[in-house]
């Protein structure tokens, strides 16, 4: 068993379990989570030898129940998320068998890999800071196993931040001067690793939950002057198939096109920007309108919108040209026309309505604008808080409820272009956005998804129509934040003002938060191959392979060199002057052939001294007798004059 001595280091092993584990509590399976408490609890009598620890048998049952338990949740051990999982359960178990404190070591040294298994799925500046943290409390950890027990938990505090401290100017230059490596947090974590705020369909009530949330989606900086924030539509999919609630993608989809023949451009309102996307784990892209060109290692699906082969996991950036005018499909093929033209069965009201109207419009044009303005003038109202929708929900939304969010009515406006004989198609994605804090950018954010149609005309091709503009055009004007201001912010306050004004501040909060996060994965986490090429060959004038290696060589000799004069004067001055002169007398009678002996008293030393040099013996009786005034006698104003003249003799 652990000696009474080390309940401490166990302790602290517990505080560095529960940190090490918090990032992953809501990504690993809720009944681990809870055989972790229970194996940590079970630990605290264990440790003060209230009971003995369980038999071999307890805790292989418990092994190999979690570990079916993690075959049943991700039908396999190897990956990302089973493999951490799987590095909790046995680090749980070994916790109700430690007996030895190398078995403390061990578990702390596979906190380690715990702690860095967190950047598989995220890479933020704040669970950087947090690791940072974590880090101190292990090494803590690692240092209450070797000090005396008589260490206060703030000394050994202390020790370990010196420690941190001290690694950091490594840290730094193999960071910016080692061979940069593709890093395992670039590696695609899974479907269930998904954070973005769109799926792949759409159905009522479906943006609604995304409406009050400020978080980050992407950041786009263009080269020039930006669009009108009424003409920021940034497109992600294009949904054809629906069947009387939902719209999805047709069959096959996201089998991304190598290239498509680009659209037919009018240079008069050609863009180019780049966009810093957010961590998504989804495939699919935003790009303006219709897009002209591209970086190449991206793909285009058949409707325009870009797509990603590879999993965008932790977020990447990617640059674009985009034409808010061109002519896209000028032309309509058969099968096209005919999945754009699809409806379900029901809804009779709406397409009796939907004919009445075609047949009363001179032209498809004339009856686009005709229903926009049905939508205008017909008393409905864009609403964060819909009612449900019942039986034909196209009928119950545009003749009963009338009060809806951006996909009920890009969802009846599709409907009614579609009965009426015009190819029609649903689009998500986000509209609009804000200007960032660093001039050139703006921030798309979650509060910003948005759905609107595309109508095929002929001559035109695929033409952009957004019903919501009808209703609430403040919407597309100033955005989803600006119209939620004005509707109270917050209205379970029950304050409008105060509701306004709090969501204005939470606004600024996380525009500085998402400022300091893409700073962070802008010089940072995008430090790669190429960058760190660039700064090298700026700095030294060359790629050479073998002076970057001296360099960084010699860089990191420096810094130890200066670690050890740093330990080295700290240590000298924490000896006092007297014995430090003392020890320099000593050294150099050792060197004329006379040591003094361990324990081997000043006087006793300085009489063998005198028998072996008679012409040093004042000298000998003289340091004795200074060093034992200056050591045992209370300080007087003589003491000065004392240390000066033993300092003089230490150097005779």
């Amino acid at each position: 068993m652990i000696a009474g001595e080390r309940r401490v280091a166990q302790y602290w092993l517990l505080v560095v379990l529960l940190v090490s584990v918090a990032p992953q509590a809501l990504s690993i399976p809720g009944w681990l989570l809870a055989l972790l408490l229970f194996t940590l609890l079970w630990r605290l009598p264990l440790i003060e030898a209230r009971w003995p620890p369980p038999p071999a048998a307890v805790r292989w049952l418990l092994f190999s129940v979690g570990l079916g338990g993690l075959w049943l949740n991700y039908q396999s051990l190897i990956g990302p998320q089973a493999g951490v999982a799987f590095l909790i359960l046995c680090m749980s178990i070994k916790l109700l068998e430690l007996q030895q404190p190398r078995d403390i070591s061990v578990l702390l040294l596979f906190s380690c890999f715990l702690l860095a298994s967190h950047f598989l799925l995220n890479s933020s500046l704040w669970l950087s800071l947090y690791t940072l943290l974590a880090l101190l409390l292990l090494i803590s950890g690692l240092l209450s196993l070797q000090m005396p027990a008589t260490w206060s938990p703030r000394r050994i505090l202390s020790t370990a931040l010196g420690l941190l401290l001290q690694a950091l100017p490594l840290m730094l230059v193999l960071y910016v001067l080692f061979p940069r490596l593709p890093p395992l947090w670039k590696l695609p974590a899974g479907a269930s690793s998904a954070r973005t705020g769109l799926s792949a369909d759409m159905a009522p009530g479906d943006f609604v939950h995304l409406s009050t949330s400020s978080e980050l989606v992407f950041r786009v900086q263009f080269q020039g002057r930006p669009p009108r924030p009424s003409q920021l539509y940034w497109r992600a999919l294009v949904l054809t198939n629906f069947d009387g609630r939902d719209w999805r993608q047709p069959a096959g989809a996201a089998a991304f096109a190598e290239r498509l023949p680009a659209p037919s451009a009018r240079t008069s309102a050609v863009y180019d920007y780049r966009i810093i996307l957010q961590p998504s784990g989804q495939h699919w892209l935003y790009a303006l309108a219709w897009p002209l060109s591209y970086d190449a290692d991206l793909r285009m699906s058949p409707a325009y919108t870009l797509w990603s082969p590879v999993l965008p996991v932790q977020g990447r950036s990617y640059s674009v040209r985009s034409d808010l005018q061109a002519t896209v499909a000028a032309t309509l093929a058969q099968d096209s026309r005919r999945q754009d033209l699809q409806l379900p069965a029901g809804n009779q009201q709406a397409r009796a309505q939907a004919r009445a109207w075609r047949a009363q419009a001179r032209d498809d044009g004339a009856y686009v604008q005709r229903i926009l303005q049905w939508f205008h003038q017909a008393h409905f109202i864009y609403s964060l808080d819909p009612p449900p929708l019942v039986g034909d929900q196209i009928d119950d939304f545009l003749f009963h409820s009338r009060r809806g969010f951006c996909e009920h009515y890009a969802s009846a406006f599709v409907f009614l272009m579609r009965a009426a004989g015009l190819p029609a198609r649903v689009v998500i994605g986000y509209q609009g956005g804000q200007p960032d804090l660093e001039p050139g950018f703006w921030d798309v954010r979650q509060m910003d998804a948005h759905a609107w149609a595309e109508v095929w005309l002929p001559g035109r091709g695929w033409v952009r129509e957004d019903p919501t503009a009808a209703i609430a055009p403040e919407r597309i004007e100033k955005g989803e934040a600006a119209l939620l201001a004005r509707q109270g912010g917050y209205p379970e306050l029950g304050s409008p003002w105060l509701g306004a004004q709090l969501l204005r501040l939470h606004g600024h909060v996380q525009a500085w938060i998402d400022e300091l996060n893409f700073r962070w994965q802008r010089d940072v986490l995008s430090y790669d191959v190429r960058r760190q090429q660039d700064l090298l060959l700026r700095y030294l004038g060359s790629r050479d392979v073998l002076r970057e290696a001296l360099l960084m060589m010699g860089l990191c000799v420096l810094i130890l060199l200066l670690f050890f004069a740093a330990s080295w004067s700290r240590q000298r001055r924490r000896v006092p002057a007297v014995d430090r002169y003392y020890r320099a007398y000593s050294l150099r009678m050792a060197r004329l052939g006379l040591a003094r002996q361990p324990g081997e008293g000043v006087h006793d030393y300085a009489a063998r001294v005198a028998r072996r040099w008679p012409e040093r013996a004042a000298t000998a009786r003289e340091v004795a007798h200074l060093y034992s005034l200056l050591r045992y006698q209370p300080g007087d104003q003589a003491q000065a004059r004392r240390l000066a003249r033993l300092r003089r003799l230490s150097r005779l």
